[in-house]
C-alpha cells in the first residue's frame, strides 16, 4: 500500500498556483505582478486555491486511510505551495537587494500560497473523516 500521499500533495500543491499563474499568463496580467514586489497582490488569487484543496483532500479520504497519510498529503500541500509562493515573490522583486528579497520571499511564501493549500487539505480530509466516522458509529 504505497500511494505516496506526499508526492500527491507536492504534486497538487504546485500544480495548482501553476494553473493560476498561466490564467493569468494567458490573460496578459502577469507582467503586472511580477514587478515592484507586487507578487503579494496574487493572494485574492491564490487563496481560493484552499477551496480546490479542500476538496482534493475531501475526495482522496478513500486512496489515503493509513493513519497519518491526510497528514503527509496536507504537508506536500504547504511544502510546494509555499515554494511556489515564494518562486512568485523572489521573481516579483527585483529591485530588492539580495538578502532582502531573500527574507521577503521565504516568509512571505507560505503566507501567500502554503498556508491556504495546507489548511483546505487538512480540513477537506479532516471533514470527510468524520462523516465517514460517523456514520460507521451509527452502524450505517
Amino acid at each position: 500500500m504505497n500511494q505516496r500521499p506526499f508526492l500527491w500533495g507536492l504534486v497538487a500543491g504546485l500544480l495548482l498556483p501553476a494553473l493560476v499563474v498561466l490564467a493569468l499568463a494567458i490573460r496578459g496580467d502577469l507582467s503586472g505582478y511580477l514587478q515592484q514586489s507586487r507578487g503579494y497582490a496574487m493572494l485574492p488569487l491564490l487563496a481560493p486555491l484552499g477551496i480546490l484543496a479542500f476538496f482534493l483532500g475531501w475526495s482522496l479520504f478513500d486512496r489515503f486511510q493509513v493513519p497519518r497519510m491526510g497528514a503527509a498529503f496536507s504537508l506536500g500541500l504547504l511544502v510546494a505551495g509555499s515554494l511556489a509562493g515564494t518562486a512568485i515573490l523572489w521573481v516579483s522583486s527585483p529591485e530588492r537587494p539580495t538578502l532582502n528579497r531573500l527574507v521577503f520571499s521565504t516568509f512571505g511564501g507560505p503566507l501567500l500560497c502554503g498556508f491556504w493549500l495546507w489548511i483546505g487539505g487538512v480540513l477537506g480530509y479532516a471533514f470527510r473523516q468524520q462523516r465517514v466516522t460517523r456514520s460507521t458509529s451509527r452502524g450505517s
